[in-house]
């Protein structure tokens, strides 16, 4: 009789998945569709400001040359992408993709010149899967009625704005149904890694935005009780807009930071170890289908309403996916050591310390029985803050060619680990090892 019950509610939240999936998908194309009813001649006006700006302001350009503020300390972080920031804004306008010299020149995009013209910051580095429609490019949905009234500067003051309001509510929030010093730590980890590049860059902002407002909705639903199909379907949703939106740097904080949250929150509460890795590996899974169901649903409807073969269209995405695996036979990367070097020695070497100590504490504690038990109820903490790890890993050729970028997703990982080794050194029995 029970496990009949428990096959009935793994059917109807499987259904529930499914019908959420086709919604939202059927959702993400009107929007598309409707983004195109906007005139590009109301935008015409602050693109091409913004693209004189970021074209005067250079590509990686440093922080003191934007604001006058001289950040040396923040290493690649005191840099500023402006090369994806001028293609995500120049790509407003849908009927045209220029690359920023050729735009002021009046001249289209040539698909078909793949020179790479080193120093030159307006240049041509797009793969044939962008050409031809296979991202959603959802943020040209927010991007387009907001450059109607503002350029680029007036785009970087809302998304600072929407990033501190959202890492204050965040605070408040994990404040009040977990603690003070889990909300402290989130705060330092975000600084921790390229909070500069997150505040002016529109292909990393939005991720850090969903993540925050993630982590909110994730403690409502807890303190709420909602039924765990709803809490699945949401974690499907994030996977899935996340791909919508096109904000593909770091979109692991999406998952790694209100996962981390969920078993936080399940942490205080003492629920059972077994659940809570059962629910970690569960709603990892649903993000992941609903982050690669998005993508291939794209390839497929795109190549639908440019009248190319879905099939083609299919093998495409999945060679540019290959591509950001391993790379070709002309690729920079031969070796995933070489991405591990890039995003972490380069970027965030501290980190190496954080778990060398963290681990220092595991093994002293591990030596006392009496603390063993308290270990093992951490084990799914570590283990998701092993994720941005595992990331870089097995999308390794991307993770190396935007290291200064990628590794922005550690702050699942610093959150984590920082995370753990407060729960270690506030365990009584631990304390008294340690002494």
């Amino acid at each position: 009789m029970m496990k009949s019950l428990y096959k009935k509610k793994q059917t109807k939240s499987l259904m529930t998945l499914i019908i959420c999936f086709v919604v939202i998908t059927c959702t993400f194309t009107v929007l598309t569709l409707l983004y195109g009813l906007i005139p590009s001649n109301l935008t015409e006006k602050n693109m091409l400001r913004s693209l004189d700006i970021l074209d005067n302001e250079g590509n990686n350009v440093q922080f003191k040359d934007i604001t006058g503020m001289d950040i040396s300390f923040a290493g690649d972080g005191n840099k500023v992408d402006n090369f994806t920031n001028m293609w995500m804004i120049q790509s407003v306008d849908s009927e045209h993709f220029f690359d920023g010299n050729q735009f002021r020149k009046g001249k289209p995009y040539n698909p078909d010149n793949r020179e790479y013209i080193e120093g030159n910051f307006a240049v041509k580095v797009f793969s044939s899967s962008w050409e031809n429609g296979n991202y959603w490019s959802g943020y040209r949905l927010f991007f387009k009625p907001l450059m109607i009234f503002f350029d680029v500067w007036g785009l970087r003051i809302i998304q600072i704005s929407l990033i501190i309001i959202a890492l204050i509510w965040t605070f408040i929030k994990i404040r009040q149904e977990i603690g003070l010093i889990e909300a402290v730590l989130l705060i330092i980890a975000v600084l921790a890694v390229n909070p500069l590049n997150i505040l002016f860059g529109f292909d990393q902002g939005p991720d850090l935005i969903q993540a925050l407002f993630s982590i909110v909705t994730v403690l409502w639903m807890l303190r709420k009780k909602v039924e765990y199909k709803w809490v699945l379907s949401y974690f499907l949703f994030i996977g899935m807009f996340e791909i919508f939106i096109n904000c593909l740097i770091m979109p692991l904080v999406t998952l790694g930071l209100p996962l981390i949250t969920y078993l936080l929150y399940e942490h205080k509460k003492g629920t059972e170890l077994k659940i809570q890795f059962k629910n970690t590996i569960t709603f990892s899974f649903v993000w992941g289908v609903g982050y690669v169901g998005t993508f291939i649903s794209s390839w497929i409807i795109s190549a639908l309403f440019k009248h190319i073969s879905p099939i083609e269209s299919v093998k495409r995405g999945i060679g540019a996916f290959v591509y950001r695996c391993g790379g070709n036979d002309d690729s920079i990367i031969k070796n995933i050591s070489d991405s591990v070097h890039s995003n972490i020695n380069h970027n965030v070497p501290f980190i190496w310390l954080i778990i060398i100590f963290l681990v220092f504490i595991f093994l002293i504690s591990w030596m006392n029985h009496k603390t063993r038990k308290y270990l093992f109820r951490l084990l799914p903490l570590v283990f998701v803050s092993l994720y941005p790890f595992i990331w870089i890993i097995l999308l390794n050729n991307h993770s190396l060619i935007h290291a200064w970028m990628v590794h922005d997703i550690f702050i699942v990982s610093i959150w984590g680990f920082l995370l753990n080794i407060y729960y270690l050194m506030n365990n009584d029995d631990i304390r008294l090892t340690l002494n």
